[in-house]
This record gives structure tokens, C-alpha cells and sequence, in this order.
């Protein structure tokens, strides 16, 4: 309720759902915002391919450059982002499989690296 959910990759088989606060604004143009209706479909989707491929999909917290949690990220066990932190709250997110471009700046991270200090670790949200 209080986040935006977008999807990355292919609808039937989506590579990554990202759900932000909704206090921040994602600045991407490959990011598709998910319709409440789609959702359960996007995650069907996504567990049927990664069952197929023997594969496992786990969620975690995204967090900001100062460690704070700003969304939710689901996504195969493997897969990571980058995220950049923007003024007046945009957030730069890339999609799996994008590249990564310039790496000054405040960032955080999520996905399965897991750990401290900015990345993403093994949350249940």
C-alpha cells in the first residue's frame, strides 16, 4: 500500500519486481509500473520460470546510501542492482542486465550480495 511496484524483463517471466516507498520517485525509462490487477501474474510468472530452471527467488530490503530501507526487491537468488540516489527523493534503479554506468554519487544496493553498509540483505518484505 505505501509502495509503487514495477517490473523488469519480459511480462510472462518478469527478471525482477521492485516495490519503492512511495516517497520516492524512480527515474527510469525500464522500469514498467505494475497494475494492481497484474501483480499476482507477474509473480506466477516469475516462480514458474525460476522452477523450471531450478532456480530460487528470494526478496529482500532495498536500501539507500545511508542504510535506510526505501523498498522491496524480488528477484532469483544471484541478481543484483545498483542504486543511485538523486535529489529531491529520485532514485536511479537499474534493471538486471542493464549497465551499470558511472559509479560516483551516493548509492545503495540490493539483492543478493546481502550484507552492510548499503546493500540489500535477506529481508522477508
Amino acid at each position: 500500500p505505501n509502495l509503487n511496484y514495477y517490473y523488469s524483463g519480459r511480462e510472462a517471466y518478469p527478471d525482477a519486481i521492485l516495490g519503492l516507498n512511495k516517497q520516492y520517485t524512480l527515474d527510469s525509462d525500464f522500469w514498467v509500473p505494475i497494475k494492481t490487477d497484474a501483480f499476482r501474474g507477474l509473480v506466477a510468472g516469475m516462480k514458474k520460470k525460476a522452477s523450471e530452471d531450478r532456480a530460487v527467488i528470494h526478496g529482500y530490503v532495498v536500501r539507500d546510501d545511508k542504510a535506510q530501507p526505501i523498498g522491496v526487491w524480488y528477484a532469483r537468488l544471484g541478481i543484483t542492482t545498483v542504486i543511485h540516489m538523486k535529489p529531491n527523493n529520485l532514485v536511479s534503479i537499474y534493471t538486471p542486465g542493464e549497465s551499470v554506468g558511472p559509479t560516483e554519487g551516493a548509492g545503495g544496493s540490493a539483492g543478493s550480495a546481502g550484507g552492510g553498509g548499503g546493500e540489500g540483505g535477506g529481508g522477508d518484505d
